[in-house]
Parts: C-alpha cells; structure tokens; sequence
C-alpha cells in the first residue's frame, strides 16, 4: 500500500543523469562495435556456405563469453555508482554507511544479474538468427535481404534498448542496498523525467510512496497485470524512471 506525505531528497531530474547516460553510451557502443565488426560479419559470410543450424552454432560458440565482457564492467560501475550516489545524498543528513559491505553486496548482485542478462540476449540473438537465415535461405532472396533483416538483432536500437534498461536497473539497485544498509530509509519514491516522453506505465507511478520493503503496484488494473508489481525501475524496456529515499522522521 502507498505510503502518504511528502518525500525528502527529490529531484526532478536524475541528480546523477549525465552520468547514467555516459555509462548507457558505453555499453551500447562497444554492443555495436562487437556485433558489426565480429558477430555480423561472420554470420553473412558463414550463411551463405552453410546450413542456419550450423551457421548458428559456429558464430554464437564464443558470443556469451565475449558479451559477458562487455556487459559485467558496465554493470558493476553502475551499481557502485548508484551506492555512491545515495551514499552521498544520506551524507548531507549526517547519516553514513560501510561502502564495503555494500560493495562487497553488489558486486556479487551484478556478477549474478549480469550471467543471466548475457544468458537472455545469446538465446535471443541466435533465435532470431536462425530465423533470418532460415528465411533468407528459403526465400532465395540476395544477401543485402538477409543483412537488412539481421539489423534489428544486431542495430542501434535494441543496443541502446538493452543499455538504457540495465543502466536504469542497476543504479536503482546499488541506491536500495545503499539505503538498506544505512538502516534508516523507511520509504521509497518513484520519480519520472516529467517531460513529453513519460509513458503511460510510468507516468502513474510519478511521486508514489511505498515502503522500503514493497513493491510499487500500478493503478491501472490492465497495466498492472501486465507488468506485475516492481520493487524499482525498470518498470519496462528503456525506463528513465529512479527512486528516492525517505528517512525515518521526515516530515
């Protein structure tokens, strides 16, 4: 259930968003310079000699590994950035922590988190590549046909998709282990950008107080059931969103 009263520490915009975004154009580039220079190329040239099982099998042995290394860096400074950051904010109420137990905390979360992203973006990767394929091969189509097809599994925008999403979720996570630790925290307030690009799943949630502990639930009985209850942003693919704190005592 909301918590009701106003929340201290807000902002209306990220307090740490140039940040954020420095991190989310880092990962996607070096997503785009490893599918466009590694992974791309070999699947053209491959397919046009083999079958799209063997295709699959041959470009995708390493992929995992290779986006693990890509992925994991990014994952662990951003999750240390977002305990920095609310280590920050509950330093100037004179409220400090132990950076290294969190650390310590959310290292490990990102390692684990970062396992099953990489886990979710091979599997997809190399289903939809064995589709392409298996279309092109089928349709008879020129190579240009099956590039083109291939953009959307390897392209800017599921890069940037990917980016801005987990970026979003690790600094909402390295905030709440940073503000589980300073044992005061009692609440928790979602934040939206406020601009003309606030979707209709976020723009409900602006300002809602939860408690530490829960979950934030949509309003929307439709949406709700679709995105099910969130205990942080994300609450979707490419959510801006963040939370802030309320300590114990605010007003």
């Amino acid at each position: 259930m909301a918590i009701a009263g106003p929340a201290i520490l807000k902002s209306s915009d990220p307090p740490d968003a140039d940040e954020r975004r420095k991190l989310e154009r880092k990962m996607q580039r070096l997503m785009l310079t490893y599918w466009n220079d590694e992974v791309l190329p070999a699947v053209l040239r491959e397919a046009q000699i083999q079958t799209a099982t063997r295709t699959v099998g041959a470009v995708f042995r390493d992929f995992g590994r290779k986006m693990n290394q890509i992925v994991l860096p990014v994952l662990e400074r951003g999750v240390q950035n977002g305990v920095e950051n609310a280590a920050a904010e509950l330093e100037e109420l004179g409220i400090g922590i132990d950076f290294s137990l969190v650390n310590e905390g959310v290292l490990k979360w990102a390692r684990s988190h970062g396992s099953e992203l990489v886990k979710g973006i091979t599997k997809t990767s190399r289903n939809q590549t064995r589709q392409a394929i298996s279309n092109w091969i089928a349709s008879g189509d020129p190579l240009p046909v099956l590039e083109d097809k291939l953009a959307v599994t390897f392209g800017k925008k599921r890069a940037e998709l990917i980016a801005s999403t987990e970026v979003t979720r690790v600094y909402a996570e390295g905030n709440m282990r940073a503000w589980q630790e300073s044992g005061v925290v009692e609440a928790k307030v979602w934040r939206t950008v406020r601009d003309e690009r606030v979707c209709p799943i976020c723009e409900p949630f602006d300002n809602m107080v939860v408690g530490f502990k829960r979950k934030f639930t949509h309003p929307d009985d439709k949406i709700a059931k679709q995105i099910g209850k969130v205990m942080a942003p994300p609450a979707h693919p490419r959510c801006r969103c963040w939370i802030s704190p309320r300590v114990v005592g605010s007003a």
